[in-house]
């Protein structure tokens, strides 16, 4: 995760110079999405704008009457690339550059593979969520077989030799599922 921050100058309070306002912006990368941080001294009309590399407006918004503000801006439908911010308010125009790359933001990947002895498998899971996993095993009939928990990123092998017919792999975790259903 990166965070990406920039403050417009302050005069100190007792100076003969007079104090200028204060904005600040923080845009953080998540799952498909740019979450904006705008935070100010004064109160007033904000107004956003979210640009292509290319230079094509893709969209603007205002909040009005605000010292401060969060707004989740979902980048799932967009390419990977260079987009920009400019937050303008009273004390100026903030512009921030960001580097959108959806293969960096992956939550979760999952690979089953089935192995040379009969009937055994190494699960592999990428997991960049920062939420636990949760690994289910059911047999044909839904039964649970196996159930365990991780943390992070993991490769595990499994011995389903003893089982007949199919079995499914399920992987969950708060924003992502995936299901691998195996058969030997």
């Amino acid at each position: 995760m990166m965070v990406f921050a920039i403050s417009s100058f302050a005069f100190a309070a007792n100076s003969s110079l007079p104090v200028k306002a204060e904005s600040q912006v923080a845009l953080v990368k998540s799952y498909n999405k740019i979450k904006l941080y705008y935070v100010s001294d004064e109160s007033g009309t904000v107004k956003v704008r979210i640009i292509d590399q290319k230079g094509i407006l893709l969209g603007e918004f205002k909040v009005f009457k605000t010292e401060g503000f969060y707004r989740s801006i979902n980048m799932s439908g967009l390419k990977s690339g260079i987009y920009t911010f400019e937050i303008e308010d009273a004390n100026g125009t903030i512009i921030e550059k960001v580097n959108y790359n959806k293969e960096e933001l992956i939550p979760l990947k999952t690979s089953i593979y089935k192995l040379k002895d009969q009937g055994k498998y190494s699960l592999q899971v990428v997991n960049k969520t920062g939420t636990p996993v949760e690994v289910k095993i059911y047999d044909m009939n839904g039964t649970v077989l196996f159930v365990e928990k991780h943390d992070k990123s993991f490769t595990r092998k499994y011995d389903l030799s003893q089982l007949d017919g199919e079995a499914t792999f399920s992987v969950k975790s708060d924003i992502y599922s995936a299901y691998h259903v195996v058969e030997h």
